[in-house]
């Protein structure tokens, strides 16, 4: 799905709160930890598995503002013939975030910020040294390649409570064209 299908539907979420959104700042905050499957859309990588962390503050009834710290427990990985390849994906957003609690249990969020990503592929060549080898479009040759950029990211996902300051997180977050996280995880609130 491409990026303006993303702040689309962000953009409806924000205005399905109305006009009349409370702007009285009285933040609350919460911590959480999960899990995140890393999706690659390269032709022939794995799935990764990510920590990622968050930390951030209800400002308002509606909106608030949250860090996200995403990195790699289990790399995504591919093989094509004598070359192994595998993929680091790291990132750190910055969101602001809308939430729509359903009720007392449930809610829905949606959030939209600037992501720094960097994608990290590692290759390792079994047979002569002097292999060189293109995939996906990328030139392969033996060593480390680094991709870092600062670009717009965006999320939606839902909150189960399970205690008053307790709570379980699934999301889906957009981190670039090639590269996706669905989570779930742990939320406190303090």
């Amino acid at each position: 799905m491409s990026l303006r299908f993303y702040v689309s539907l962000f953009a409806l979420f924000f205005a399905s709160f109305g006009a009349n959104a409370a702007m009285e700042i009285n933040p609350k905050y919460y911590g959480g930890a999960g899990l995140a499957v890393q999706k690659v859309d390269i032709n022939g990588f794995n799935n990764g598995l990510g920590l990622e962390l968050t930390a951030g503050a209800d400002l308002t009834d509606k909106f608030g503002a949250e860090v996200e710290l995403t990195f790699p427990i289990s790399e995504p990985d591919e093989s094509h013939g004598p070359i192994d390849l595998d993929l680091e994906v790291i990132s750190l957003a910055f969101f602001g975030t809308a939430f729509k609690t359903i009720d007392d249990q449930f809610a829905v969020f949606a959030k939209l910020g600037l992501m720094y990503r960097s994608l990290n592929y590692d290759s390792n060549f079994s047979g002569s040294s002097t292999v060189t080898a293109t995939a996906d479009g990328r030139d392969w040759s033996a060593g480390v390649k680094d991709e870092s950029d600062v670009g717009l990211s965006s999320s939606v996902g839902m909150l189960f409570s399970l205690m008053p300051k307790v709570g379980i997180r699934a999301a889906f977050t957009f981190v670039d064209k090639n590269v996706s996280y669905f989570s779930v995880g742990g939320n406190y609130r303090f």
